[in-house]
């Protein structure tokens, strides 16, 4: 079992908290169908599926990046080497390149992926991903 807390996510979509009933935990990758290969699991969530902000720290350090979503309250994270690979891929697909051949450089991504919400960072911590 993880560290106990009330997930701030429960008050910002309108639910009434239920006091400590989530955790952050590190079972979120590494069952099922999940895949995570980038070193120590990040603990998440359990009602969210949020990254521990200290964690998140520690994924950019090893060369993860922060891609904002168009939702100004979420941020996805991806492992070293996604974002050109993305950006190799999209120029293969508009010269042509078959999606199949063009897919074969692109990095494995976290299966489910990464997620970040601001309820669980402080305003400047926020503003600094």
């Amino acid at each position: 079992m993880g560290e106990k807390m009330t997930c701030p996510g429960r008050t910002a979509q309108g639910r009434r908290p239920d006091q400590n009933k989530d955790e952050w935990s590190t079972d979120r990758w590494g069952r099922d169908g999940t895949i995570w290969v980038w070193g120590p699991v990040p603990r998440t969530c359990s009602y969210c599926a949020c990254v521990h902000p200290e964690d998140v720290d520690a994924l950019i350090a090893a060369g993860w990046t922060v891609q904002r979503s168009d939702k100004g309250y979420k941020c996805y994270m991806y492992p070293p080497g996604h974002i050109a690979a993305q950006a190799e891929y999209l120029m293969n697909a508009q010269a042509g390149v078959d999606p199949i051949v063009a897919m074969k450089n692109f990095p494995k991504e976290p299966t489910p992926p990464v997620k970040l919400y601001d309820w669980h960072f402080s305003k400047e911590d926020w503003e600094r991903l």
